[in-house]
């Protein structure tokens, strides 16, 4: 019984190994902004976002990760700014008209929260609103 026991506990020993070994070699840093890393988990979240809300299934790893970056040097630039807009109520109202597109089996077919899909909203939304008013402000350069 005892040697059982010891062999049970060696290969459960080893399972919870090579499970970490596993899981530690699929999450591995890609980049870092302002000392913060983003890992492939967080692409891999931002990937199945972008497919989540609009036809982007044919998304190459590279481009998932620029458009990733992309939005994150958008967001540190709008936190330095310290001009905070609101984004709340816009985030709620595109999330909800979202969901409005999307039925119950599309939601569980995706597995994605109301949290990460917050989260990636509010980066294209700031992204989208930084560009918008770069534009407004060059109008009379870009029409002459």
């Amino acid at each position: 019984m005892s040697r059982n026991l010891h062999i049970f506990f060696t290969i459960l020993v080893l399972l919870i190994l090579a499970y970490k070994n596993s899981y530690s070699l699929e999450n591995k840093v890609l980049f870092k902004i302002n000392d913060k890393s983003f890992t492939t988990y967080d692409k891999d979240t931002r990937l199945k976002y972008l497919k989540f809300v609009g036809e982007n299934d044919n998304l190459d790893n590279e481009t998932v990760i620029k458009d990733y970056i992309s939005a994150l040097i958008f967001n540190e630039y709008y936190i330095s700014l310290g001009n905070k807009i609101n984004l709340n109520n816009k985030v709620n109202e595109v999330y909800e008209n979202i969901l409005k597109t999307k039925t119950n089996d599309e939601i569980l077919e995706f597995n994605i929260n109301k949290q990460t899909i917050s989260k990636n909203l509010r980066l294209d939304l700031i992204r989208k609103n930084i560009i918008e008013q770069f534009l407004n402000e060059k109008r009379n350069d870009i029409f002459t």
